[in-house]
């Protein structure tokens, strides 16, 4: 009997989705998702902590308050001492919450989140921790494309359970949130100088623009971008276009999603360089110390004593397999650590973008 077309397309999707159902119950699969399971239950359990009172100065000031105050109609935020991307998000999933749709305000959701703002800290905190838990899986599929099953799946369990990780990423904070991103442009990064696709610098451009949307200290990946195309160029001249786009697409993203940068740029110029300036800033209380010893001491207990000394090991075995590629890869927490320390003012959260 002659088969149909029909049949032969139905055959070929069932082992498609075979294949999909085989890979997604693959035991590195089923790792993951034990891993994320235990990451989620140790971020959610307790995740209204405080709440209707908020704690951290940083979270009652800088997102969620601007997130609340945008519900009266104006999208700009006034506000550029940290870049916009998680204050629209927070503010866009609380008018969808309450059912609102822009440029018409909510008064009443305003007037009610102003006497008790809970659910907008529970929401920018829920958010924390579902950019953190991508973050998780992008790791995992980043380490598992470059290296194995076995190396993404310890980065993942490494980010899902480090104590600074953690912590930020059940406060409505950016500190969490950039990782995603971060971790997206440096396998960019990486593939720009190893494969030269166009698809790679639009990729890291790309993750570039929305870690500066998160962290404006992200910004420093863009070092690593440049060294990966200029690699890229000395065997492909089409590099230089490719690193152009990517720059590009940088800029595009972080407009997008920190659009008023542009329109308020005088202002939003000074307040980062008014930032800078706190920054250089001894904070009252903190004691005098090295800030490289401090960053590097963080390490020990903000990613966590084994994990550091695993990284360390990990990158020292990349060096002799591929100098090259360590180099790409150790370039944005060097530069930041070197960064940091030139600072007065000290937080062992600020390396989180390296981590």
């Amino acid at each position: 009997m002659q088969r149909s077309p029909a049949d032969g397309a139905r055959r070929r999707l069932s082992t498609v989705g075979l294949r999909r159902l085989r890979a997604a119950l693959s035991p590195g699969a089923l790792a993951l998702a034990v891993i994320l399971g235990a990451g989620l239950a140790l971020r959610t359990y307790g995740i209204d902590h405080g709440l209707p009172y908020v704690y951290n100065s940083d979270e009652v000031y800088h997102f969620t308050s601007r997130a609340i105050r945008m519900l009266g109609g104006d999208l700009n935020p006034h506000y550029f001492d940290n870049p916009s991307t998680l204050t629209y998000l927070i503010h866009f999933a609380l008018r969808f919450g309450y059912g609102g749709a822009w440029p018409f305000g909510l008064q009443e959701a305003l007037g009610e989140l102003r006497a008790d703002p809970s659910v907008a800290y529970l929401t920018g905190r829920s958010i924390a921790t579902a950019l953190c838990m991508l973050a998780v899986v992008s790791l995992f599929a980043i380490g598992k494309r470059l290296w194995g099953t076995a190396e993404g799946l310890a980065a993942a369990a490494i980010l899902c359970f480090a104590f600074l990780p953690v912590a930020y990423s059940r406060l409505a904070l950016t500190d969490a949130g950039v990782l995603l991103p971060v971790s997206v442009a440096i396998y960019g990064i990486v593939k720009v100088r190893e494969d030269g696709r166009r698809r790679y610098f639009l990729l890291a451009g790309a993750g570039i623009g929305l870690a500066v949307g998160f962290k404006y200290t992200a910004g420093l990946l863009v070092v690593p971008f440049l060294v990966a195309a200029a690699l890229r160029a000395r065997r492909d001249r089409t590099a230089f276009a490719g690193a152009a786009l990517g720059g590009l697409a940088a800029a595009v993203v972080f407009f997008a999603t920190t659009p008023f940068f542009l329109v308020d740029l005088g202002d939003a110029l000074a307040e980062v360089r008014e930032q800078s300036g706190d920054a250089n800033t001894p904070k009252a209380g903190q004691p005098a110390e090295n800030r490289f010893s401090f960053y590097l001491g963080s390490l020990t207990w903000g990613l966590g004593l084994g994990a550091a000394l695993a990284a360390a090991g990990g990158l020292l075995w990349e060096i002799r397999r591929d100098p090259v590629r360590a180099l790409l890869l150790a370039l944005l927490p060097v530069l930041l650590l070197v960064y940091l320390a030139g600072a007065e003012r000290f937080f062992a959260r600020w390396l989180l973008p390296a981590y």
